[in-house]
């Protein structure tokens, strides 16, 4: 429901927002004074903390997760410094066979360390996360069990299973993928400029030219963004409504012949949503994918910029091969990270 919104930000950037959802995990029996400090406690806190307080005994895990994909990383760097060596040979004109062959083993079992430990440390996150998962539905059913019978039938079914399933669900992503890569993945970006600014500054820069025209692409698509989030979850809400209504009554609805009315009713809601998801996509989808090209660009800026300083012998030929290299593996990390996150989003 959420895969054509064209826009980046995940419908749990909202959820994680509202952290009254999360106000009722306690489950013991309480007085309600005690039931009000708790819910105050539970409103006061930043809502990051607040998820995380369910992860419980999934703490260890998730920081494991973390240590293991920061190996990951520093393992997928290791043949990009092996391919640069083997070109160094050859620039030095001595391309000796031994030599190729232990970089070329460098080069693998950096690979390996890379793929290892990536999948211990998704195995570990996908765990918490469904664990924590769990925990926020118990605690969601638990409030509803303790909430007012008047407030209960105010929500119609199709919201309650929006918040109870659909909202906790996108919580998956940023728990099982976004904590461990997230951070992770911050660590080759920094690397990489590090090194390019030891190279020659000019080329650190150039590698993220595209960054600000990028960025500034996005910001215009997301003024619009909270109202149209709002605007698509209310017409999500409706649909789930009628879905469940229909399902739920299809007897009693077969029962008195009012098939016609109630299928013509539950198809109108599923066409606004789909229309409105396809508005706001068509609407945003030139932007993001100018957005999109030039950000995934690194060669747009780091190589005019790395021929012109070659030209002048300010670095190295093998240097300028290394830094493009290095560009494009940027890239191709944060990238598949985004394209997972589109996704699932």
């Amino acid at each position: 429901m959420f895969l054509l919104n064209g826009t980046d930000v995940c419908p749990s950037a909202v959820l994680l927002k509202q952290p009254r959802f999360f106000a009722g995990r306690k489950m013991g029996v309480a007085n309600t004074q005690s039931q009000f400090r708790e819910n105050h406690l539970v409103e006061s806190q930043n809502p990051i903390k607040a998820i995380l307080s369910f992860a419980g005994e999934c703490k260890g895990k998730m920081t494991l997760s973390v240590v293991f994909a920061i190996i990951s990383v520093a393992g997928g760097i290791v043949p990009y410094f092996g391919v640069y060596q083997i070109i160094v040979l050859f620039f030095r004109g001595e391309p000796a066979a031994r030599s190729i062959l232990f970089w070329g083993a460098v080069c693998a079992a950096g690979y390996i360390v890379k793929i290892l430990f990536y999948g211990i440390a998704m195995s570990l996150s996908h765990r918490c996360a469904y664990k924590i998962l769990e925990n926020i539905r118990l605690a969601i059913a638990g409030r509803l069990m303790r909430a007012p019978l008047g407030v209960t039938l105010g929500k119609t079914a199709g919201s309650l299973k929006s918040t109870i399933v659909d909202k906790v669900e996108t919580l998956e992503l940023p728990l099982a993928h976004i904590i461990p890569e997230g951070i992770s993945n911050l660590i080759l970006p920094v690397a990489v400029f590090a090194y390019m600014l030891a190279i020659d500054w000019r080329m650190a820069l150039a590698a993220f030219a595209g960054v600000p025209i990028g960025a500034a692409a996005y910001a215009v698509v997301m003024k619009t963004f909270g109202e149209k989030y709002e605007e698509q979850t209310q017409a999500g809400n409706r649909a789930n409504s009628v879905i469940v209504e229909y399902v739920e009554g299809i007897e009693v609805i077969k029962m008195f012949g009012r098939s016609g009315s109630s299928y013509e009713k539950f198809t109108a809601a599923i066409n606004d949503l789909k229309t409105f998801t396809l508005a706001w996509f068509k609407g945003t989808s030139k932007l993001m994918n100018f957005a999109d090209a030039v950000m995934a660009s690194t060669l747009l800026g780091i190589l005019p910029v790395g021929m012109l300083l070659f030209a002048q012998g300010a670095i190295a030929p093998a240097e300028l091969v290394m830094c493009i290299i290095l560009s494009m593996g940027i890239i191709t990390r944060t990238w598949n990270m985004r394209s997972r996150a589109r996704a699932n989003c």
